[in-house]
């Protein structure tokens, strides 16, 4: 099955990529997507292979307090592991099969924030908001 739980996320992995659940800001549907992460971009294709993505998603315009564990109201998501990416125009809700996969993609995201806002919450506190959020999910 090409669209299986898999995640490339090693060190050394120039783009980071993998099978994503995403939604809009209004949570209408759920699109499991072949995402690549290409420095400030996350590329969206309907399928692994693909050589144009569906969506492109500039991270450059994230907003300082980008990752969020809520989501939107409308449909729930098809796993209980996912979080929110706020831009300055949208909200990007993500979702993962696995536990593994949405803690290495919220790293990816974490890097990228700190990297734009080098000011902003710290990884500790962004650490204790996460424990906070998993904590109320159980």
């Amino acid at each position: 099955d090409p669209n299986t739980s898999r995640t490339i996320m090693a060190a050394e992995a120039s783009k980071p990529a993998g099978w994503i659940y995403k939604s809009d800001t209004k949570v209408k549907k759920w699109d499991k997507r072949w995402m690549e992460l290409d420095h400030y971009t996350l590329n969206s294709f309907k399928k692994e292979g693909d050589k144009k993505p569906k969506k492109v998603f500039d991270l450059s315009a994230i907003s300082p307090d980008m990752l969020d564990y809520s989501i939107g109201s409308g449909k729930a998501p098809p796993t209980d592991f996912h979080f929110c990416v706020r831009m300055h125009t949208r909200m990007l809700n993500l979702c993962f099969e696995t536990l593994e996969d949405k803690d290495a993609w919220f790293e990816r995201f974490r890097a990228i924030r700190e990297e734009l806002f080098p000011s902003g919450p710290s990884a500790e506190e962004m650490a204790k908001r996460e424990a906070d959020a998993r904590a109320a999910e159980e």
